[in-house]
């Protein structure tokens, strides 16, 4: 029901346009519409009414066969009968209109008593049945499904120019964001020094100047890493929030024409994938390169990649639960709004509260990872004189934000699953 509710000159283009669709690029164009005004556009019409065929054929003998003048008035002619009569009458009739139709002549309706109807048990004229029934045609395979999905979403993309546009701006904007935070903090830990070499008042001062500047370059640090942790979980919730609660009609009819809900829960891995990975590599690299930021390089992008990835899937299982795109979106971005508060990375949490909170919080992990990445260097020694809460060990952290990806595409698959069809 393209023309639904259009004005009448979107309507006529929108008609034009499918008329042209159909000639230049040989497709098979159909049209729901209550609306008669371009019936010359259209090869055939087919009527239902009351669920029945009432008609079908060519739209030049449409008002032939009801018997009125204008097209607007078929609507009138139609509700004279039931649909029971009127499909019993086309049953008796339509062998005239298929043969008009391949000759394009008018049939014969001289014969035709539309004041009575077929007799009961009268055999019906048969039309030629196809020769493979449609509940026998083979459904593409879950790979062919996988990989039409796949190009069609990438292909959705690239002609989405606001998309595309929003895209860079958080790939681009918020590693700047970071780094002017630690454009001058960062090398001044390297000037620091513990003065054992002076006398004892002058060596108080300087290990007091020590713990002060220590506290600041720690806290920048660790400030740092969990920056980039919370804009990374905002650009999965980004990326996922309305994936799938967004399209969901046309999932569901697509779902009930054959899709396999694991062909299309992995398109969708494929391209959030592409995502999360052009996103967490130009943070890692610019905030490292431009800021100087120390450790195993290799290893942070590799943390910086898994929250992403993390809080991407966690949000499209979020997607395919809920009833609509924005509710999906909604929750989301509070569940990223949690990440900062229940990570510990700024005020202890509880042990009780913690050890309830943390395995559902991916900030922590990456940001507990990262830090580990620091071990032998400087920084590592002064970070941990001014976080309150405990690192976990890298293994550990790696382990839990790998489970968060599997967890949420299975919980999304699962959502997919269910029918939400009304």
């Amino acid at each position: 029901e393209v023309t639904s509710g259009l004005d009448p000159k979107a309507e006529d283009e929108i008609v034009k346009l499918m008329h042209q669709l159909s000639r230049r690029d040989h497709r098979i164009v159909l049209s729901v519409t209550h609306s008669l005004r371009h019936l010359s556009f259209y090869d055939s019409v087919l009527v239902l009414y009351q669920g029945v065929v009432a008609y079908h054929g060519p739209p030049e003998f449409l008002t032939h066969y009801f018997r009125c003048e204008d097209p607007q008035e078929f609507y009138g002619q139609l509700s004279l009968r039931e649909g029971r009569e009127w499909s019993q009458s086309w049953k008796k009739h339509r062998r005239a209109f298929i043969e008009a139709m391949a000759g394009k002549a008018s049939p014969n309706l001289e014969n035709v008593n539309f004041e009575s109807v077929a007799e009961e048990g009268e055999v019906p004229l048969e039309v030629p049945a196809a020769t493979t029934p449609l509940e026998t045609l083979p459904q593409p395979g879950i790979l062919s499904q996988f990989l039409t999905l796949t190009a069609r979403r990438f292909r959705i993309f690239s002609r989405n120019t606001a998309q595309i546009f929003l895209q860079l701006g958080l790939v681009f904007g918020f590693p700047v964001l970071v780094a002017i935070f630690a454009w001058n903090g960062l090398p001044a830990v390297q000037n620091l020094s513990m003065g054992l070499d002076l006398n004892v008042m002058d060596q108080l001062q300087e290990n007091m100047k020590f713990l002060v500047q220590g506290s600041k370059i720690g806290s920048l640090v660790s400030g740092i890493v969990m920056f980039q942790v919370i804009l990374l979980t905002l650009m999965g919730a980004n990326n996922a929030g309305r994936e799938i609660a967004a399209e969901r009609l046309i999932f569901e009819k697509e779902k009930l024409s054959g899709l396999n809900p694991l062909s299309y829960i992995g398109s969708k891995a494929v391209f959030l994938a592409a995502l999360v990975v052009g996103q967490s590599l130009w943070m890692g690299i610019f905030v490292h390169f431009v800021c100087g930021f120390p450790g195993d390089f290799p290893a942070q992008l590799v943390f910086l990649i898994l929250v992403n990835a993390a809080m991407t899937s966690v949000c499209l299982a979020i997607s395919s639960l809920m009833g609509s795109a924005e509710q999906a979106s909604l929750v989301s971005i509070y569940l990223v709004g949690f990440q900062l508060p229940l990570s510990g990375a700024v005020l202890a949490l509880p042990d009780w509260v913690g050890s309830i909170t943390r395995p559902f919080i991916a900030g922590y992990w990456s940001w507990s990872g990262i830090l580990q990445t620091l071990k032998g260097e400087r920084y590592y020694d002064i970070v941990q004189t001014v976080i309150q809460t405990a690192l976990s060990p890298a293994s550990l952290c790696l382990w839990v934000l790998c489970s968060h990806v599997v967890i949420g595409l299975f919980i999304a698959w699962l959502g997919c699953q269910r029918q939400r069809m009304d």
